[in-house]
């Protein structure tokens, strides 16, 4: 595990990161659902005029790019963690006519061999609409990778607010 000091951008204070910031019209989400940093302080001005300043424990971290894909169990286990998994397995087949399992399994495959950020978009699209929270700590407790980077532009997504700790928020304006 490393950790790292990172900083974020934001216009509203707050003393703790909150899963229900996650896929809302606030977020950015251009890596997927998480809660987005850069190494570099003087970036976050483009976000807001408070700096949070944090340190982050990163597990094991990806490149935005990287072509990682689920396998067909991690797929299969990630959309078991869905809050109304019946109901939206109805959207992939006939439970009733086919079997829960058959349509489990049907519904799987369709997201596997896919890029791993374009899978976790899709899986959060169709799966955890208002819950992406819960399919984010699944795919760190399944994969063990809790953040997404893109190194050229200095940007890292942390996946679970469990491995962020805010050291302190300053108005970027007042830090100069």
């Amino acid at each position: 595990m490393e950790t790292k000091i990172l900083y974020h951008g934001t216009n509203k204070y707050f003393d703790t990161f909150e899963n229900n910031y996650l896929c809302t019209k606030d977020s950015i989400d251009q890596y997927g659902s998480g809660f987005y940093f850069y190494s570099v302080a003087s970036k976050t001005s483009m976000h807001g005029g408070l700096r949070v300043y944090a340190k982050v424990d990163i597990n094991k971290s990806l490149e935005h790019d990287d072509q990682f894909t689920l396998t067909f169990d991690q797929v299969h286990s990630l959309i078991c963690e869905c809050t109304d998994l019946e109901n939206v397995l109805s959207n992939f087949g006939d439970i009733d006519y086919e079997g829960f399992d058959e349509v489990l399994e049907c519904a799987a495959n369709q997201y596997c061999d896919i890029q791993f950020l374009d899978c976790l978009n899709m899986l959060g699209n169709d799966f955890f609409k208002h819950d992406c929270h819960i399919l984010l700590n699944a795919f760190v407790k399944i994969t063990g990778i809790n953040c997404i980077t893109d190194l050229s532009r200095d940007i890292y997504v942390i996946l679970t607010k469990q491995s962020i700790e805010i050291i302190k928020v300053v108005n970027e304006l007042e830090d100069n």
